[in-house]
């Protein structure tokens, strides 16, 4: 079921969410002996942290103390929504095991996003609803039966028919821990969660998407191995980090996805004395830009 029909959206939310605890989102959302990711951003610091364990490890006492005492840190606390290969210690796309959930991100009139979902006959209600930050809001299903390119081409279709984040749709994706706070605000904001049932859906509920409209690009060279000579930009950086950061951007508002910019781009930039880590800051500073962005503005520049 839905949140109730008769009220608005945010005020259903506001009177039903509850103060969640993660262990049991975590206890409900996978199997004991899922593999997944959490990792820790301290956004004033720049600090980041990841760790990969079993649910039933993270949803342990002793972690969630360990993560409660980093949130109170200003650490923000994300968890990987798939599960991951067992023994693998990274969350690329290559590592993910299953495809356990679909979710959108509506972080632009969130509300109103989630009530025109709401009166769509051909999507099913999802089983969670997070609120992320106030008026923004993430939904998720749980599922089973998807590969995961037909999970990331169904959640491209999704978002752009629904008007969600289309940069939020990778399977390997990372999304707020429900119990923690978004240090974003101030006061922090406590991310809660609505359980609103526990079916599990497969492709089958889901509508189709003809490929032809979702994507756009086939593998190719890398587009970060060929800097172009130096141009006058609005950014005032001609350097070959400034390129790299322009072009950045413009894949990501795109809708490319992450993961790949970030390889790509640490593929190209071999001469960087840590070039992963140059790549993940880049691409990182490139999603904050995009969702601080109004997807009215975002649309624009696809």
């Amino acid at each position: 079921m839905w949140l109730s029909a008769d009220k608005s959206i945010s005020t259903a939310f506001s009177e039903i969410a509850m103060k969640p605890n993660a262990a049991n989102y975590l206890h409900r959302a996978f199997h004991a002996d899922d593999t997944i990711a959490v990792a820790l951003i301290n956004k004033r610091t720049g600090e980041a942290l990841q760790r990969v364990a079993p649910v039933a490890d993270i949803a342990s006492d002793r972690w969630q103390a360990w993560l409660r005492f980093k949130n109170r840190e200003a650490f923000e606390v994300y968890y990987t929504i798939n599960t991951l290969k067992p023994g693998t210690r990274r969350r690329d796309k290559e590592d993910v095991d299953a495809i356990r959930h679909l979710f959108l991100d509506f972080d632009d009139n969130g509300p109103t996003a989630l009530e025109r979902l709401r009166q769509r006959s051909d999507i099913p209600a999802p089983n969670y609803t997070v609120n992320t930050s106030p008026g923004k809001f993430q939904v998720i299903w749980r599922v089973q039966g998807f590969a995961l390119a037909q999970a990331e081409h169904l959640l491209q279709g999704l978002a752009r028919e629904t008007g969600a984040d289309i940069a939020v749709t990778d399977a390997a994706r990372l999304l707020r821990l429900p119990g923690f706070r978004n240090h974003k605000y101030t006061p922090a904001h406590l991310v809660t969660v609505v359980f609103s049932h526990t079916e599990i859906f497969s492709p089958a509920n889901f509508p189709s998407f003809p490929a032809t409209q979702l994507f756009t690009a086939t593998p190719g060279p890398n587009p970060f191995s060929s800097p172009r000579a130096a141009t006058s930009s609005s950014t005032g950086d001609n350097s070959r980090s400034g390129e790299d950061w322009r072009r950045t951007l413009s894949r990501l508002r795109l809708g490319a996805d992450p993961d790949r910019v970030i390889r790509e781009l640490a593929d190209a930039r071999r001469d960087k004395a840590k070039p992963l880590d140059y790549a993940t800051r880049t691409v990182r500073r490139a999603l904050a830009l995009i969702q601080s962005t109004p997807i009215r503005d975002r649309r624009a520049l696809q």
